[in-house]
């Protein structure tokens, strides 16, 4: 049985955790009010494949990281600011890293900006910046 997704999700958290300092929580699914700022969202996007044969294949598994950050306390530039430097961060950390340190789970990852965007609802005013990383598993 495949763990590939879990294990996946599971280092990007371990990683963005371990070198992303300043962040309130790392979660490893979609929290939308979360207990602080900055928070992190990691979750399963989407994923591709190609069969070779019975013994190769190639998979794609395609994580959503999203930053978010709230504007009232900090203010919109503020939380501007917060969200671009995380990203940039992640994108450094993750672009360091031939693979994900998971041996037989992924052979290399590369992560893309991906949208930004804002949450507003009576009671959350939240800039949002996602990632769309890219993990590569060849067997």
């Amino acid at each position: 049985m495949s763990t590939a997704i879990t294990d996946i999700g599971n280092a990007i958290v371990s990683i963005i955790t371990a070198n992303v300092p300043k962040t309130y929580e790392v979660n490893n699914y979609v929290k939308t009010n979360p207990g602080g700022y900055p928070s992190i969202n990691v979750e399963y996007y989407d994923g591709s494949g190609e069969f070779a044969d019975t013994q190769r294949n190639r998979r794609e598994y395609i994580f959503r990281i999203t930053v978010m950050q709230e504007r009232v306390k900090v203010g919109a530039s503020e939380a501007e600011r917060i969200t671009r430097a995380l990203v940039d961060q992640m994108i450094t950390v993750f672009d360091s890293r031939t693979n994900l340190q998971l041996s037989n789970t992924c052979d290399f990852a590369y992560p893309m900006p991906g949208k930004a965007g804002y949450i507003n609802a009576p009671d959350i005013d939240v800039r949002t910046a996602e990632i769309l990383l890219t993990a590569i598993l060849l067997s």
